[in-house]
């Protein structure tokens, strides 16, 4: 009964530390590269929308204008893109138009036969915001004017808190409200730093801030000293699994290095920081500006990827609760016990991915990215540990071991 409970509790420490969601990024990086679309200079900012079968991207791209505009791909499988339209979202013509010169942070949903994208437009420093626009195919988009300064339909005035500019909107539908979470710009000193602020609407035109209890009534703000994030908050791609509300956003340290970090809410409004097991504290220690799914047991992230320069792909294991903290039947671990020397066996192969060891105390303590090795050296000490496998196909798979 013994070995029993400690098991069960065990298991229950696991539980929340992997509802952290530990990444593994696809071999085949970059999935996407600057061949893909040579008339740009840089891209970023990729946003993903599964629609069946079907994988589609909006991306935000530079030419060396001093433009932007929004290009678009399409996949079958998340991986291979094609490219249909660089310039499916063009800067308006307008020249009184908030989006007169630059356009992009597209993020969109579908409701029913109807793409609605909110997206990023900008004119001068004091002309710019958040724009609305729809779409039947994905390719050629109708803008919808707002309530707001150049016809966006968030401004600063809108928005209220003193910003400079607000830009990368995410939004998703929650029943039939909008909620849409995006990064406001401040001067500090000499600094620039963003913080990350929360709108709803009933109808994705009219938006109703709604304070958060950070800085300014940010939702989430930046970090302390030290963490990936005590600079800059911005690009969130927010989810709601379940009755949880899941946010990766990306943020700057002190030099300036983009990393991606996680948070969780009940209520879209109060956010708690999971610390991550990459560098200072962040989920994923490269690029940044990311698009994130749940496709079945398993997050998709697309993220811009800084070396080599392009778009990136990374899977993460759903685990959030005990009953999928099972032992796999197809997956092995020998010998065990073990002297500190082990190697991971899988029906099907399965051993290029990301392993990692826990003790009983839930405390990480092997780490280690494999291509194709199965054998494993470490240097853990005498007890019972818990070992988590993430195949680059987002598969997860756990064993315990004892270490003689």
């Amino acid at each position: 009964m013994k070995k029993i409970l400690i098991a069960a509790a065990f298991m229950l420490i696991c539980t929340n530390i992997f509802a952290q969601l530990n990444w593994v990024k696809y071999s085949g990086n970059p999935i996407v590269d600057s061949t893909k679309d040579i008339s740009a200079t840089s891209s970023y900012a990729p946003y993903v929308l599964i629609d069946g079968s079907a994988y589609h991207m909006w991306y935000t791209r530079k030419t060396g204008t001093g433009r932007e505009n929004i290009g678009y791909m399409t996949s079958t499988n998340g991986i291979s893109w094609i490219l249909v339209d660089s310039l499916v979202m063009m800067p308006s013509t307008v020249s009184t138009r908030f989006d007169f010169k630059k356009v992009g942070h597209g993020t969109v949903i579908k409701e029913g036969d109807t793409l609605k994208m909110w997206y990023w437009g900008g004119n001068t420093s004091s002309i710019a915001g958040i724009g609305f626009a729809w779409s039947l195919s994905g390719q050629n988009w109708t803008r919808v004017d707002g309530p707001g300064i150049g016809k966006s339909v968030i401004d600063q005035t809108i928005d209220g808190s003193g910003a400079l500019a607000i830009a990368t909107p995410c939004v998703i539908k929650d029943g039939s409200t909008y909620k849409m979470w995006y990064a406001r710009a401040y001067l500090v000193g000499s600094k620039v730093i963003y913080r990350i602020g929360y709108a709803t609407s009933s109808n994705g035109l009219n938006w109703t801030v709604v304070s958060g209890s950070g800085a300014i009534g940010s939702v989430i703000d930046i970090g302390a000293s030290g963490k990936f994030d005590e600079s800059m908050v911005f690009f969130p791609s927010v989810i709601k699994n379940g009755s949880q509300y899941q946010m990766w956003y990306a943020g700057y340290d002190s030099l300036a290095a983009l990393r991606e970090g996680y948070a969780t809410s009940s209520d879209g409004i109060s956010w708690t920081k999971v610390i991550g097991n990459s560098a200072k504290g962040s989920c994923l220690d490269s690029g940044g500006t990311s698009s994130v799914s749940l496709v079945g047991s398993v997050y998709k992230m697309w993220y811009s990827s800084l070396s080599p320069a392009g778009f990136a792909y990374a899977t993460s294991g759903n685990i959030t609760g005990m009953s999928q903290l099972k032992v796999s039947n197809v997956f092995n671990v020998y010998p065990n016990p073990s002297k500190g020397s082990f190697n991971l066996e899988s029906e099907r192969g399965e051993t290029t991915g990301r392993i990692q060891v826990y003790n009983l105390t839930g405390q990480e303590v092997f780490n280690k990215t494999i291509i194709d090795n199965p054998n494993i050296e470490s240097n853990l000490q005498k007890g019972l540990y818990f070992i988590v496998f993430t195949h680059e196909n987002g598969t997860v798979f756990n064993r315990k071991i004892i270490i003689e």
